[in-house]
């Protein structure tokens, strides 16, 4: 092995080193990500366990942005939100369509988090 003498090639070997290992990190994030289930429960506790959940699995979707340097599509985690959440939220996403981007089923679970509070 001889001496990089050249920016460019030291440059592109560090980048392919290290997006191999941000691509499989990102990967793991999406499969943790895709298979998170939330407590399906309906009493208070299990609410506080859901809302728990909830901020941990947007946790990783915001890693997994980073990581992955894409947004993942508002569709993607209402839809996996819907089909793996306790039937009384998917029940009221359904019932209220104006809840329709990420930002207002986020904001949606912070004033739920604040009722839970009180």
């Amino acid at each position: 092995n001889r001496t990089l003498k050249n920016g460019v090639e030291t440059w592109r070997r560090l980048f392919a080193h290290y997006a191999v290992r941000n691509t499989v990190k990102a990967q793991n994030l999406l499969v943790k990500i895709m298979s998170t289930d939330f407590p399906k429960g309906t009493n208070d506790s299990s609410l506080r366990e859901f809302l728990l959940k909830f901020t941990e699995w947007e946790g990783l979707i915001t890693e997994y942005e980073c990581t992955a340097n894409k947004t993942m599509p508002d569709d993607h985690k209402i839809a996996h939100l819907k089909v793996r959440c306790p039937t009384a939220v998917a029940d009221h996403l359904s019932l209220h369509p104006e809840i329709d981007t990420w930002s207002a089923v986020s904001g949606t679970s912070s004033r739920a988090r604040l009722r839970l509070r009180s």
